[in-house]
């Protein structure tokens, strides 16, 4: 049972992911069709159109083997040593600091956002 809901669950996680893809051509839009099925999913998962026990486990086994998926990212470095320069270095350290920077500043925005919630007797916090 639990396969068939894991493998139910990813197949609507790809779903989504193939109507991204759909609304992209549609609208020729410049953002990637995985990125707007991501929104979709928000839309469906923030208006409780779909709970989040449908998406749960399989977005946790997906989550799982997302190193695996990143491998030949890796691996490709190995083609262009001019990433292991200082010029490279200077650009992994910028790409590090702008990540850490957005993560920060969007924990504080959600931080509030849940204390406005919290306030606002909409949503129990932990």
């Amino acid at each position: 049972m639990y396969i068939l809901q894991v493998s139910l669950q990813i197949g609507f996680l790809m779903a989504l992911s193939v109507l991204g893809m759909w609304i992209k051509e549609w609208f020729s839009l410049p953002i990637p069709g995985s990125i707007i099925g991501f929104i979709v999913l928000l839309l469906l998962l923030s208006f409780r159109v779909v709970p989040e026990r449908f998406v749960s486990k399989g977005s946790a086994i997906l989550l799982f083997l997302l190193p695996v998926l990143l491998i030949p990212f890796n691996l490709g470095i190995i083609e262009y040593p001019e990433l292991l320069s200082l010029a490279g270095a200077v650009m992994i350290f910028s790409v590090i600091v702008s990540t850490l920077v957005s993560m920060i500043i969007i924990g504080h925005i959600c931080q509030s956002i849940e204390k406005r919630a919290v306030q606002a007797g909409g949503v129990e916090s932990d």
